[in-house]
């Protein structure tokens, strides 16, 4: 096995390494990067004229040509959401930390598919973040830095999205959560996966999260210049693994496989009550969701109980600014998606009760 696969993976045992994957990373079922279809998308657009600019990011004539666009690429990605295989393996390693740049929602999904527990957040320029858990092995965080495509305004589409972006986190006017700035500041060991080190606001993002000081950063080997992997190694000390990103993925399994360390999938094991919330979120019925959550709760788990008491005054307060027209319906839509991924933990949680 390669050496640094091993020193990868001893450090993913002691909670030390993040796992951060990048556009390429977004696999379809058969191993094959998206970014190729989604890129044939675009160019069908005939009506929008759209067009990439030289940093590979989306131009529109207008405004509203890029709202029109939003919803045929929610399909697109609604279309292509059934995580690969890889997906699926990095659901079972026992990282406790993992961050995409990459809009998708694979891995979450092969966390739901597989039953295993995750904290998923993403972040979006306009908005002020929600606060986290810790993340842990055994109930990882799955941090979306470039926003996700359920919620429009987090996405980063074109060069002004990115530097909208970048000014709002280095400014601190919209600061990454405080757990996973600390997360990020305790980490050793930073496998990047699915990068093209090539654009030059990677080097920006290297510094935010302190690349530069004592940690050790590694990636797949990459077919970039000499004098750009000269730059990587003499500012972060980048180490370059002599396999692609899947293999990384394939060796990382294959240590924890051996080691009986891999977490074990659950599929089909929610009881008749988790099943039954989860049936209510899928149709919308947040309000039934807390009234079943609370009933079920009372007299067996008091933490959790108060956990649901709140959120019903969360979602009682925000069908009040609902009513009287005090909140943006795209705000309310991103708050009930929150409160909707919020229960969904709580009802997994039902399974050891």
């Amino acid at each position: 096995m390669n050496r640094n696969i091993n020193v990868i993976a001893n450090n993913i045992k002691d909670e030390r390494c993040i796992l951060l994957l990048g556009p390429h990373f977004w696999l379809d079922k058969d191993g094959k990067e998206l970014h190729t279809k989604l890129a044939d998308m675009v160019k069908q657009q005939a009506d929008l004229q759209i067009r990439y600019d030289v940093d590979d990011f989306l131009v529109f004539k207008s405004k509203s040509d890029k709202t029109f666009f939003y919803s045929d690429l929610k399909k697109f990605y609604d279309q292509h959401k059934e995580p690969s295989p890889w997906h699926t393996k990095i659901a079972q390693i026992p990282f406790h930390a993992i961050i995409s740049g990459s809009p998708d929602l694979m891995l979450k999904q092969a966390f739901d598919a597989t039953g295993l527990r995750c904290d998923f957040q993403f972040y979006n320029k306009k908005q002020n973040s929600q606060d986290l858990n810790k993340p842990s092995k055994d109930k990882p965080l799955l941090y979306n830095f470039f926003g996700s495509i359920q919620e429009e305004d987090s996405l980063i589409l074109t060069s002004d999205d990115l530097f909208e972006f970048l000014f709002s986190v280095l400014s601190g006017e919209q600061q990454l959560p405080r757990e996973l700035r600390s997360t990020l500041k305790a980490g050793k060991i930073f496998l990047f996966l699915g990068f093209n080190f090539q654009q030059w606001y990677l080097k920006l993002i290297l510094r935010l999260f302190e690349l530069h000081r004592d940690t050790l950063p590694f990636t797949e080997e990459s077919q970039m210049t000499e004098e750009l992997k000269t730059f990587y190694i003499d500012n972060f000390e980048m180490t370059f693994i002599d396999l692609t990103a899947k293999e990384c993925i394939d060796e990382i399994y294959e240590f924890f496989k051996n080691e009986n360390g891999l977490k074990q999938i659950n599929i089909n094991k929610d009881n008749p009550m988790t099943a039954k919330i989860k049936d209510l979120i899928k149709t919308g019925d947040l309000e039934n969701a807390l009234i079943e959550l609370e009933d079920f709760l009372d007299g067996k788990s008091d933490d959790l109980l108060n956990i649901v008491i709140q959120k019903s005054g969360e979602y009682n307060r925000l069908q009040r600014q609902i009513t009287k027209g005090t909140i943006a319906q795209s705000d309310a839509n991103l708050e009930l998606n929150k409160l909707s991924d919020a229960l969904i933990s709580i009802a997994d949680e039902l399974k050891t009760i």
